[in-house]
């Protein structure tokens, strides 16, 4: 007569926690919305959504070429706002500012009054 080998309750029960986890994770999947599905998306720290857009359109009217990527302006208006809040000269912040839009000097002080206007506190 054969003897059955005894079995280990451990690798069930293993095996019911990895389904276990595996639903779980699931449902938080279904759950949470995705960022792109209304969730709140952060804005500036410095501005609101009113404040950003008409900063874009102080920008496109400089020259249409500086809103092509709209993340990027802004985040350039919120470095010439720390800039600013820091205390920079105003020669050094708009020669940055036309570096950063790689725009002519002269159009620094234009863009610095865009981001001080619009942007910065």
């Amino acid at each position: 007569m054969k003897q059955q080998a005894k079995r280990s309750p451990i690798p069930g029960v293993i095996g019911l926690l990895v389904l276990t986890g595996l639903v779980l994770i699931g449902v938080l999947f279904v759950v949470l919305p995705d960022a792109d599905e209304g969730a709140p998306v952060a804005s500036t720290p410095t501005g609101t959504a009113v404040d950003e857009a008409a900063y874009l359109e102080a920008l496109a009217a400089i020259d249409p070429e500086f809103v092509d990527n709209e993340r990027s302006a802004i985040g350039a208006g919120e470095n010439i706002c720390q800039e600013i809040e820091t205390g920079k000269e105003a020669d050094i912040v708009e020669t940055n500012a036309a570096k950063r839009f790689d725009a002519p000097a002269a159009e620094g002080a234009a863009i610095v009054k865009a981001a001080r206007t619009h942007l910065c506190p």
